[in-house]
């Protein structure tokens, strides 16, 4: 191949990466002796929060799981609901149906016609 056909190697090697202090990649580091650091972190919180790091990512997990439990107790609250309502509509026709026939007829149905024809 010439070079006129080969791909352009863009990325570092090895070494140079290493070498490299600009990587792409920052780090807001909080001393332990100094809370009066103005870089902010990753999160984009200010790196003096008084939280450690894992303290952080414990309330993040922590907030995100109350979140998706009141996410499911919403959804089962509203199967909930949808249960009862169902159940309402059933009850109600049930109602309407047995207060729609006299008290000497009997239900539609096999037996329901079988006396009416002897009547």
């Amino acid at each position: 191949m010439s070079a006129e056909q080969q791909p352009a190697d863009d990325t570092p090697s090895r070494t140079e990466q290493t070498l490299d202090p600009r990587s792409g990649v920052e780090f807001a580091f909080q001393s332990s002796t100094s809370n009066t650091s103005t870089e902010p972190a990753a999160s984009g919180q200010a790196a003096d929060s008084g939280e450690s790091l894992p303290a952080r990512i414990e309330r993040t997990y922590l907030r995100t799981r109350v979140a998706a439990l009141e996410s499911e107790l919403e959804a089962s609250e509203r199967r909930r609901q949808d249960v009862i309502e169902q159940y309402e509509r059933i009850l109600e026709n049930w109602r309407a149906d047995a207060s729609s026939q006299d008290g000497d007829q009997p239900s539609e149905g096999p037996l329901g016609r079988l006396l009416d024809g002897w009547r």
